[in-house]
């Protein structure tokens, strides 16, 4: 088992002695908004599936996926999973920027985000950079800012990986914008974040002195 908590379930399973990774999400599948918003797309196991394909479709190197199931009551998704083959590798740190950015770059060249680009989402093996949990996107509207701030976003987790894009990029107004809206979107998360503490602490307090 490799993961198993309120958010998501996987682990290896062996079949007719072959080894694949079982993962199920629990928190998209109890959560409420995403049970409705199941109404309108498949799940989030189906999506991934669905990425997998489309990465191997151009030329990105993903695990081979099985299948995805799901399971729905009155049209509302109540369970799904996703079955893909083992890929060996170690999972991919920081320090491997050189090999990282320029797969990102490549996904990001045909018009595609793959949603969480931390290098944790990658594994390492001999013959490189081996794409794992990504949920493929492909932006109509603002298409440019989207794929400038995910590349800011992992920019932020992999710091020396601005050493290997092209000035052409960071030096574009599409990148400057991007980065000074995630400044903000930030800086705003953050000061919510703080004032959500300070009405708690001040409701915990009002509360003590009222007993």
């Amino acid at each position: 088992m490799f993961k198993n908590d309120g958010q998501t379930y996987s682990g290896l399973v062996e079949i007719e002695g072959q080894t694949y990774v079982l993962k199920v999400p629990h928190a998209r599948n109890s959560r409420l908004s995403q049970r409705l918003m199941s109404f309108f797309r498949p799940s989030s196991a189906v999506r991934q599936m669905e990425s997998m394909v489309q990465l191997r479709q151009l030329g990105l190197r993903t695990p081979e996926p099985v299948c995805a199931g799901e399971r729905r009551a009155m049209g509302m998704l109540t369970d799904s999973f996703l079955l893909y083959e083992y890929a060996e590798g170690r999972k991919a740190t920081r320090d491997d920027a050189a090999l990282l950015t320029p797969e990102l770059l490549r996904l990001h060249e045909m018009g595609y985000t793959r949603n969480d680009p931390h290098a944790k989402n990658y594994l390492i093996d001999d013959e490189g950079v081996v794409f794992i949990d990504a949920t493929l996107r492909r932006p109509r509207l603002f298409r440019t800012m989207r794929l400038r701030r995910e590349l800011i976003r992992f920019t932020s987790t992999s710091p020396t990986a601005l050493a290997y894009i092209p000035d052409r990029i960071t030096s574009s107004w599409a990148y400057q914008l991007a980065r000074g809206f995630t400044g903000v979107t930030q800086w705003w998360k953050h000061t919510r974040r703080r004032l959500l503490a300070r009405l708690k602490e001040r409701a915990g307090g009002s509360s003590r002195r009222k007993r």
